[in-house]
């Protein structure tokens, strides 16, 4: 009787549909796999956000204007982020460094940021300041300044500032904007030797410089007056041209304040528009010189 039933047993298996043996296959297959995955979901859940592998401690290094407790804040807004809405970025494998960095960086004086991970549950950021070297400035609004560095890029607004403590740079043509660039790295390295020279060699204070497209410089003279230049010139020998027009007998009463400008674009030739107060009513006259070698 029992072998009977057993016959009869695996008769109906081997005479069930075979698209129902299959589809009960992928059924279990499924729920092994839903199974497997939950499982695999809830470790990655709990396994990421173990305590001793949580960033929780954030130490702030230098600056000197830039307030700590902004940069904190900055990095903070990036770590209470997830991948995928399940690892948050506070886990200490794959926190996001370039990330964090990016979002620091919108702090408008804040440069060479560097984020270093010193433990497990700790982080360190280090950063430096741009430091203000100049003033680019909007030729139709003066007060309108941002602060450049050395290498000329623009990082921050300016307050109003009075006086002669920067040099204000004026691109013809063209508003300050920040993050952007005064001038070409090489241009700006030229004004300031310019700026360097004129002082050290012949007692000349810049105030500010005019910058247009065609390569030309026009810098104003504290006191008045103005230096025509171009930049693609030998500046050695411009700076030699400018000593001996100032030193001859002829222009040996120049200084700032009662010339316009002298003219050095042209090698040899230079010329010089002074400006001669007569009483009430003012008149110009221009000179031109040609410097014989």
């Amino acid at each position: 009787m029992q072998k009977n039933r057993l016959k009869q047993s695996k008769r109906k298996t081997r005479n069930m549909n075979p698209q129902t043996v299959m589809f009960i296959k992928q059924g279990l297959f499924g729920l092994a796999l839903f199974t497997f995955i939950g499982f695999l979901g809830l470790a990655i859940w709990y396994g990421t956000r173990v305590e001793f592998l949580t960033i929780n401690n954030i130490e702030v290094v230098g600056g000197e204007s830039v307030s700590h407790e902004e940069v904190l804040e900055k990095t903070n807004q990036v770590l209470e982020g997830h991948y995928f809405s399940i690892v948050p970025y506070r886990f200490s494998w794959w926190y996001p460094e370039k990330q964090i960095a990016s979002n620091i960086k919108e702090i408008e004086r804040i440069n060479n940021i560097r984020v270093e991970k010193i433990s497990p549950t700790d982080l360190r950021i280090i950063f430096d300041e741009f430091i203000p070297y100049a003033l680019w400035c909007n030729e139709n609004d003066k007060e309108d300044c941002l602060f450049i560095d050395r290498t000329g890029y623009a990082f921050t607004s300016a307050p109003n500032l009075k006086g002669e403590v920067f040099v204000r740079y004026y691109t013809l043509a063209r508003a300050p904007l920040r993050t952007d660039t005064v001038a070409d790295r090489e241009v700006v390295k030229t004004i300031d030797w310019y700026i360097d020279n004129l002082k050290n060699q012949l007692n000349l204070y810049v105030v500010s410089v005019e910058l247009d497209l065609a390569g030309d410089a026009f810098i104003i003279l504290s006191g008045g007056g103005e230096l025509k230049v171009n930049l693609s010139d030998d500046k050695n020998k411009i700076i030699d041209n400018l000593r001996v027009i100032l030193e001859s007998a002829d222009f040996n009463h120049i200084e700032p304040g009662n010339f316009q400008y002298i003219d050095l674009r042209f090698g040899n030739k230079i010329f010089v528009n002074e400006e001669i107060e007569i009483a009430v009513a003012s008149s110009t006259t221009a000179t031109t010189t040609e410097i014989i070698e």
